[in-house]
């Protein structure tokens, strides 16, 4: 008996892992599809793309903006696990070396005026969903003389100063909707492509679809609850993440190095290994503090 509950509570524990939490607030209006493309190794350019399909899904008053197979991803493994690890059976036997990687690996998810005034990030990382929330402050934008067509709209080019890059963006005065891929928003049209000025990412318009089917939210799966952070320690602990192994091996060699009385690397790029898998690069935002102890785990 002892061990059936045990078995019983292990179930519950591992159920409660997969459970959703789903603010729904309204029904879209529409969709526009995007790929970004972004710049893995900020250090050696183009050697490392990475291309993913995002949506941004646009209700009356609010949006979310999110990795197209990351939200497929996310609603399989919560409405239809049984499926889910099918698939993931499925590609690992065929060879898959990427089999795990269903969602791709483009995990955020942005979610504008949710709540009212409020903007909420999110992301999987380091086992764990991490949010913040922050008043939604919207790019200030200078808008130029230039226009080009994109997805056949005639579009105007704006720049702005934001959040530590500056951006370049086409908007189309043709859809009046005041919104855009990421967190770029604010212009008299609708954002169908965008890019800061030293292209370590990229939004390209694909399509558009309009629908009122699909409800806009803010969903967060697969973990209950989602551990709440102020805005800068969510993007030091995830900049330290994706950065790990390449901050990591650079302590080690510090370390190797002091000990044999030798003058220790001061960057990854003095490291006398290959650093050609390390992801090396910031986020789409840089103006958050940077400076704490790499072995802080826990920041």
């Amino acid at each position: 008996m002892r061990k059936i509950l045990i078995i019983i509570t292990a179930l519950i524990a591992s159920l409660s892992l997969y459970s959703e939490i789903i603010e729904e607030k309204e029904s879209s209006v529409m969709e526009v599809y995007y790929t970004k493309i972004t710049e893995e190794d900020t250090i050696q350019r183009n050697e490392h793309l990475e291309i993913s399909p995002m949506t941004l899904r646009i209700g009356p008053t609010a949006s979310m903006f999110f990795a197209t197979k990351k939200f497929w991803d996310d609603s399989l493994c919560s409405y239809d696990f049984n499926t889910h690890m099918e698939i993931r059976t499925a590609r690992r036997e065929s060879g898959d070396p990427n089999w795990w990687r269903l969602g791709g690996s483009e995990w955020e998810y942005i979610f504008k005026n949710m709540p009212e005034g409020i903007l909420t990030g999110s992301c999987l990382f380091d086992q764990e969903l991490r949010y913040y929330e922050e008043e939604w402050q919207k790019p200030t934008w200078q808008i130029l003389d230039s226009t080009k067509t994109v997805l056949g709209f005639e579009c105007i080019k704006a720049t702005t100063d934001y959040r530590g890059r500056t951006w370049i963006a086409w908007f189309t005065p043709e859809i009046a909707v005041q919104d855009g891929p990421w967190k770029l928003c604010g212009l008299p049209g609708l954002i169908l492509e965008a890019y800061d000025t030293k292209r370590h990412y990229q939004f390209l318009g694909t399509g558009i679809a309009y629908t009122t089917q699909l409800k806009v939210g803010r969903y967060f799966f697969k973990v209950s609850p989602p551990l709440k952070m102020t805005r800068d320690k969510y993007f030091q602990h995830r900049h330290w993440y994706i950065n790990r192994r390449a901050e990591d091996a650079l302590e080690q060699q510090q370390q190797i190095a002091i000990m044999a009385g030798l003058e220790p690397p001061r960057t990854v790029d003095d490291l006398n290994i290959d650093t050609s898998f390390y992801v090396k690069r910031d986020f789409e935002e840089t103006d958050y503090p940077h400076k704490w102890r790499i072995r802080d785990k826990k920041l």
